[in-house]
């Protein structure tokens, strides 16, 4: 009759009897499906087993990565991180086949954004290529004036029209804001316009400046805008907002 003893040492279980093992696989791509090579993918053990704890892979050519000594029916989270993709942090839970089984993962994990080495911005959905820049506010004239004159990364830039701006952003009307990745904060200027709409949103300046004590309840207050509400101002051509340049990505 075989004994299997059980220690239990700085919080991680140790087994006597080892040799269990099982494997998983999963795929990492863009956000047009194709697959991203050399991608690190990190498998930490939610309950530490001796021996399982963590394990350390790469994607291959075909986006493929795969583990194959994990410790069976146990909860790990996958970690992918990549020096020029944006993961934003994710975190995948999932839980390991059983003993001497492969799983494969029923999603592929995507990712966006690529960051290039002098900064610029590689949206794999649009296929469009940003560069930011400072936060300077610019003036329309100015912006174009900077665009025109931008050079980094081989040049080619120009400003981006209205319905390319709205591809970096989370579409909400209510608050509409750019992906985090480009870290803007403020209005840009689309190329067909000297004028646009800037989202100011009061929570930024809190209750004392856009609340009832400054203006009344029935104006900038909660009761017209709600207590996290903004509105929209338009800025003309002497307004200032972000420059950004834009160019097609190469496949």
């Amino acid at each position: 009759m075989k004994v299997k003893a059980f220690l239990v040492l700085g919080g991680a279980i140790v087994l006597a009897a080892c040799g269990k093992q099982s494997a998983l696989e999963g795929r990492i791509t863009d956000a047009r499906g194709q697959p991203l090579a050399d991608f690190t993918v990190v498998a930490e053990q939610t309950q530490p087993v001796s021996g399982y704890e963590r394990f350390e892979t790469k994607t291959g050519a075909d986006g493929i990565f795969r583990f194959e000594k994990l410790h069976p029916q146990a909860e790990y989270t996958l970690v992918p991180s990549s020096d020029r993709w944006v993961t934003d942090g994710q975190r995948i839970k999932v839980e390991s086949a059983a003993d001497g089984q492969k799983k494969s993962l029923p999603e592929t994990i995507s990712f966006r954004f690529k960051k290039g080495a002098e900064g610029t911005i590689t949206d794999s959905r649009g296929m469009l290529e940003w560069y930011v820049g400072s936060a300077e506010a610019r003036t329309w004239d100015e912006a174009s004036g900077w665009v025109g004159e931008l050079t980094v990364a081989g040049g080619g830039w120009r400003m981006p029209a209205s319905e390319e701006l709205k591809t970096i952003q989370n579409g909400d009307k209510k608050k509409p804001a750019y992906e985090p990745v480009f870290n803007i904060d403020n209005c840009v200027w689309p190329v067909e316009q000297k004028t646009t709409k800037v989202w100011v949103d009061h929570s930024y300046y809190g209750p004392r400046y856009y609340g009832p004590r400054y203006y009344g309840p029935g104006y900038y207050g909660p009761r017209y805008y709600g207590p996290t509400g903004g509105h929209w101002e338009t800025r003309g051509k002497g307004g200032k907002c972000r420059a950004i340049a834009v160019r097609a990505a190469k496949v």
